[in-house]
């Protein structure tokens, strides 16, 4: 009767990795098996948007050879999570496999709308503004201070009807990130 002993030659991202048996009287290879190298990690989004909570999305981890990886094979971490931005995933591999991966993934701010669109003698309230439904050629207006909702436009041309949206954002370093634009409000101006 033979006694085995297994070695281990861990798998990482760069390269196949090995089981090897062998006897431990004559030290002989009894088997060996391939550990195919890691491929890439999966996210089970992308992008989401903020809501006060923390985001953790889902984490697959495929092979070269089109398997996925047990969950016990790596542990998974994250960063910046919470806040609109970018947010960081850490796969760190363990068991049979090495090394670590790391993804991130979009936080969007939360959406807002238009609550009205009004032509006054002052004009009109809103943030992005086009004479055209399809917003082609639109003139935008910043709504400055998150406590701030209204916005005025003077100078915009009698009895024309103007499309109205809106959307908010984030500034994260040189990064701006944009929520969904608002459902469309219209206006005619008066005279």
């Amino acid at each position: 009767m033979r006694i085995t002993s297994s070695k281990v030659t861990k798998t990482t991202d760069k390269a196949d990795g090995k089981l090897a048996d062998k006897c431990t009287e004559c030290g002989q290879i009894i088997d060996s098996r391939r550990i195919p190298q890691i491929k890439n990690v999966k996210l089970a989004y992308t992008s989401c948007t903020y809501n006060g909570t923390a985001k953790k999305p889902g984490v697959t981890v495929y092979d070269v050879d089109g398997n996925t990886l047990n969950k016990t094979d790596y542990t998974v971490s994250y960063k910046n999570n919470t806040a609109s931005g970018t947010a960081g995933v850490t796969v760190t591999f363990k068991g049979n496999y090495a090394g670590r991966i790391t993804a991130t993934f979009v936080i969007c701010p939360k959406a807002v709308s238009v609550k009205t669109a009004q032509s006054t003698a002052k004009g009109v309230k809103l943030i992005q503004y086009a004479t055209a439904r399809t917003f082609k050629g639109a003139k935008t207006a910043n709504i400055a201070g998150a406590k701030n909702v209204t916005k005025t436009v003077k100078g915009l041309a009698k009895n024309k009807r103007y499309y109205v949206r809106v959307r908010s954002y984030r500034k994260s370093g040189r990064v701006t990130y944009y929520s969904a634009w608002s459902t469309t409000k219209n206006v005619v101006i008066k005279k």
